[in-house]
Formats: structure tokens, sequence, C-alpha cells
């Protein structure tokens, strides 16, 4: 909500820009809720999740659909990224990779299957539905109303598409073709056709691990340490690019 109705977080003047009323309490009021200001939001969500770090400080559940303590670390990072705390983004992250969760590496992708799943390595937190194929329709399958090639009701962009590299393994994974005129359309969950399927992730809440290297590169690299930042870059790359043969 902050993100979509309250001013964007600025450090210098966080204290003066108005961002969406804060009421923590769960009971119904009579009262006129006026917007906070910025500060006070921030301060708040960071007051949460420190909680929330503390409760859940050795849980590390099982399943996907539950809140752990890998969870409270990237929602942590994320936070602190907006308030441009980069130091703390960086300690929220520590100890992440001693949880189990790693990068999903696209050189060993199969076709066709779903890149996000439940059970995959890279998938921390998922919660609610999966919207992308009521969005981004397929191609009719057969005749409607005399017209056999009824174009899909959004597709990605040639712009998006013509961006990735001929050695980048996204595409493949990320998209997939429409039946009949061959739009690019979101596919990374694409076992939706399969209803209750247990693999299902969300589009609209989800948590991968793959955030936790982009959040810790752009923090240190807003730290200065650039190298460090390309480090955390290039571990992502060699799970996105195609591995060159070895000589």
């Amino acid at each position: 909500m902050q993100n979509t109705y309250g001013s964007p977080y600025r450090k210098s003047t966080a204290a003066a820009d108005e961002g969406v009323p804060l009421k923590v309490s769960e009971k119904v009021e009579d009262h006129y809720f006026k917007r906070d200001k910025n500060e006070a939001i921030y301060k708040q969500m960071v007051a949460d999740l420190e909680q929330a770090a503390n409760y859940l400080s050795n849980y590390n559940p099982v399943s996907k659909l539950q809140v752990g303590i890998a969870a409270v670390k990237i929602l942590q990072s994320r936070v602190y990224l907006y308030m441009e705390e980069y130091d703390k983004v960086v300690a929220s992250l520590e100890g992440f990779e001693s949880l189990g969760y790693a990068v999903s590496d696209l050189n060993q992708y199969v076709q066709n299957s779903s890149f996000s799943a439940r059970s995959s390595s890279e998938t921390v937190f998922t919660m609610g539905t999966n919207m992308i194929p009521t969005v981004f329709l397929n191609d009719s399958m057969g005749a409607y109303g005399g017209n056999d090639r009824r174009a899909s009701a959004f597709k990605s962009s040639d712009n998006l598409m013509e961006t990735y590299a001929q050695e980048d393994l996204r595409p493949a994974a990320f998209f997939m073709r429409s039946t009949k005129n061959k739009a690019w359309l979101p596919a990374k969950y694409r076992t939706w056709k399969t209803y209750n399927d247990p693999e299902q992730v969300s589009c609209l809440f989800s948590f991968r691990a793959a955030e936790v290297l982009l959040n810790r590169a752009e923090a240190m690299a807003m730290l200065g340490s650039d190298a460090q930042a390309r480090n955390e870059l290039q571990s992502l790359r060699q799970k996105r690019l195609k591995t060159q043969p070895q000589q």
C-alpha cells in the first residue's frame, strides 16, 4: 500500500513526505484516519520485521506456504533498500545461504516445464493465486465468431524480448509462445492447467532466492564495494546464461 499510495521514500524528506494512514490495531474504530509521514510508516515496518525476525529466528518451514526466517530476511532487505540503509541490507541477509535455498540453474532447465514451483530450491515463500493465464490469454484454439486467429489479450512486448541476448536462457524458461500467433506470453509457472496443482506459485506474492543476490548487489554497489557487487551479479548470471563448454 505504501509503494502504491504513499510518496517514494527519501531519506532527507521522510519526516515531511506523506505516506498511507498508519493503523496498527485490529479494532474497528469510528475515527477518520489521516495520512502519516513516511518516517513513521517505515519505522513501523522495520519494528514489525524485527519482531518477526525475533519470533521466527530458528524457524525454517518445510512448506513454502508458511513464513519463516528466510522470508523475513528478504523482506527486511527490501525495506532497507527502499530506505537507503545499505549496510543494513547486507546485515539482514547474513546467514541466508545456510537456510537451504539456492538459485535455479537454467542450464539444467527442462523444456516446457515450470520454472517457478513450490518445490523449487529458489522458491522461499508464496501466497495467493497465479493470475497470469487470465491476463495473458492464449489464442483461441478453435473458430470464434468466424475468426480463427484471435490474438492474445496481452503479450510480452517485442522490445522486451529483443533485449535478451542469444546466450540468455531466460526466454525459454520464463516465456512461452501462444498457440497460433506465436506471441510471447509470461510463463514462469505453466502447470496452471491442472487445477489445485500442489506446485502452483503465486504471481502476486512470492519471494525467490534470486532477490537476495540482487538486493545485496545493489546495496554493495551503493556502499562502494564494486567488486563484491559484481561477484553477486556473476553468481546469478552463471545460473541464467549458457555455460561455456570446457576447453
